[in-house]
């Protein structure tokens, strides 16, 4: 190796490859060029870790709070919006279904409907086998029955 290559030995240090490291030091024993290059990056190292003297400038610290800061409330507002929208969003879909809903016919009062145009129409056999369907579901309620039983009179 010449003497650039083990210059960047030297420079890498610790992080160099461990073979490679290991010949370093052992030409570093004979070589009184490299021992002070090698001295060099190693006084390099140590002043660039040493931060005993150096010292915070207040506005630099106040604005990286303030920076921070923003940001903290920026996501904030930012997880409120997201909440926001969620709730309505969510009241629009229950809204679109009662509104669904409401507009779908129940389809007993549909059939009864059809009944009573069947009798004012004349078609007497259509009301009656009707009238007998209804009769004959179990959600159909009282009323709807009661109804029900009357047309198919009038059908008669």
């Amino acid at each position: 190796m010449d003497h650039d290559e083990w210059n960047d030995i030297f420079a890498l240090g610790d992080e160099a490859d461990p073979e490679k490291r290991a010949e370093a030091d052992k030409h570093l024993e004979t070589c009184e060029e490299c021992q002070k290059v090698a001295a060099g990056f190693a006084l390099f190292k140590e002043a660039l870790l040493d931060d005993r003297d150096e010292v915070d400038d207040p506005k630099v610290r106040e604005q990286v709070l303030a920076a921070a800061q923003a940001q903290l409330e920026q996501r904030a507002r930012a997880r409120r919006l997201r909440w926001i929208l969620l709730v309505g969003l969510l009241l629009v879909a229950v809204g679109a279904v009662f509104s669904w809903r409401a507009t779908q016919e129940d389809p007993i009062e549909s059939k009864l409907r059809r009944m009573e145009d069947d009798v004012q129409t004349g078609n007497f056999q259509g009301a009656r086998d009707g009238a007998d369907q209804v009769l004959g579901l179990p959600d159909a309620t009282e009323a709807q029955k009661e109804r029900a039983r009357r047309l198919k009179e009038r059908a008669h």
